[in-house]
């Protein structure tokens, strides 16, 4: 690569890792909110769920709005944007403000991640966009890894809110990097083509979405009967029209027809599965040990998961392109569920050692299996259609994380983590059980 590449990549990495590591760096910041504020779980984990939802339903109206505005007036406006929802999340005086902060983010960091993607996409020739888009995998990764330590430092330092200020200093660095060296003044679509962005399939996704989570934590609460029967059927009627608006629309947000396609049903289903155990996890452990140990100890670990994951995923994707997509999928997602299954009769107060050890045994499966998933997923569809390909793995990814979340409140009201791990064993088991789908197992040549 050229210095100007460089400099580029490094801008793109650098904005890439705000979303990631403000997202897992609150998981060991919720038994602070839940005592500040005096919340349930149902309630403490919206400052997770919300964020996620948002950048869900957020990323395709973010490339769409770059493709029409400039991405790199986007990449700023977003990096800005995140800053100031951190500063006011840190102030916030009530749970409801921090938690609109925490929606602000979002919105921004989908902006900001999105744009400097699509930049890097236009930039650098195809030969050369692999390796730079392998470097921003890894970026978005290791940011996710030092969540929980960071986030720990940071309420130890400052209590929850913390957590919020902790990220000034790399959105400080990232608007720096992307002012000096991402690319400014690439022109916009044409106007004649902008009415084809599917802005009803994003807000009938942020809908679906947003019903589904509430409907889901509210599981764990004494609400009426008829209040949940009603949330379901929103959601219902939602996803409904969702899937009528993006059959008839030329340009859906997320195109439902490839679902068709075994290969990429498997790969999305894995890619979910999987992730709805790490964020499950990854939320439940500084609750389920609240009391015994500090948020810092609760980072400390939680890291070995993350870490294994960012280690070996690029050792996953070497080993599927020797041997095969479905070997190392299969392997990971097994060696997921046994990590997981081996964590339920265990009292986390008591084998923190051995909590840790099998948390970085999950981590090391989550990497080997997750490169030769989405690859699967991928090579399923022509080379036409890889953005197709990304946008029902990215999703996948989202729907599992979110679901996760929401589940967290209704498994951990136990009081033991059995529920929490045993959830999610099964869906590491489904995650390798549709791993086994993928066809054909194709090698990389």
């Amino acid at each position: 690569m050229s210095p100007v590449e460089r400099r580029l990549l490094a801008a793109a990495c650098l904005t890439t890792t705000l979303v990631p590591i403000s997202s897992t760096m609150i998981a060991v910041a919720l038994p602070d909110v839940r005592e500040d504020f005096g919340l349930s779980v149902a309630a403490a984990v919206w400052l997770v769920s919300s964020y996620l939802v948002v950048t869900a339903a957020g990323q395709p109206v973010a490339g769409s709005l770059g493709d029409r505005l400039g991405r790199h007036r986007l990449v700023v406006f977003g990096i800005v944007g995140f800053g100031a929802a951190s500063i006011l999340g840190a102030a916030a005086p009530t749970f409801e403000i921090a938690v609109a902060a925490r929606c602000i983010q979002a919105v921004c960091g989908a902006l900001a991640l999105v744009n400097a993607a699509a930049t890097v996409r236009t930039v650098l020739p195809a030969e050369r966009r692999g390796r730079a888009f392998g470097l921003i995998g890894a970026s978005a990764t290791l940011s996710a890894a030092a969540g929980p330590p960071v986030g720990g430092v940071a309420v130890a330092a400052a209590g929850w809110r913390g957590t919020f200020l902790a990220v000034l200093p790399l959105v400080a660095l990232a608007l720096i990097t992307v002012l000096r060296w991402l690319p400014a003044g690439e022109a916009a679509e044409p106007a004649r083509s902008r009415s084809r962005f599917d802005i009803l399939g994003s807000v009938l996704l942020l809908g679906t979405l947003s019903l589904s989570a509430v409907l889901v934590n509210q599981l764990s609460t004494d609400r009426p009967a008829t209040l949940l029967v009603g949330l379901g059927a929103a959601a219902t009627v939602f996803a409904f029209l969702f899937a009528r608006q993006e059959r008839a629309h030329p340009q859906p947000v997320l195109d439902l027809g490839v679902l068709r396609v075994r290969a990429v049903a498997a790969a999305g289903l894995a890619i979910g599965a999987s992730n709805l155990a790490m964020y499950l996890v990854l939320l439940a452990v500084p609750l389920l040990i609240e009391g015994h140990t500090s948020s810092a100890g609760a980072g400390v670990i939680l890291a070995p998961m993350l870490v294994g994951s960012g280690v070996f995923s690029p050792i996953g994707g070497r080993l599927a392109d020797r041997y095969g997509r479905r070997a190392p999928a299969m392997g990971g997602c097994v060696l997921l569920a046994l990590a997981m299954g081996g964590m339920v009769p265990l009292d986390l107060h008591e084998n923190v050692v051995l909590t840790a050890v099998l948390l970085g045994l999950a981590g090391v499966g989550l990497g080997l299996s997750t490169s030769a998933i989405v690859t699967a997923g991928a090579e399923a569809l022509p080379a036409a259609q890889a953005g197709v390909a990304a946008g029902v793995s990215s999703s996948s990814r989202y729907l599992g994380s979110i679901l996760g979340t929401s589940l967290l409140a209704v498994l951990v009201d136990s009081g033991t983590g059995r529920p929490v791990f045993a959830v999610a064993a099964a869906a590491a088991v489904v995650s390798a059980l549709a791993a086994a789908a993928f066809v054909p197992d194709r090698l990389a040549r």
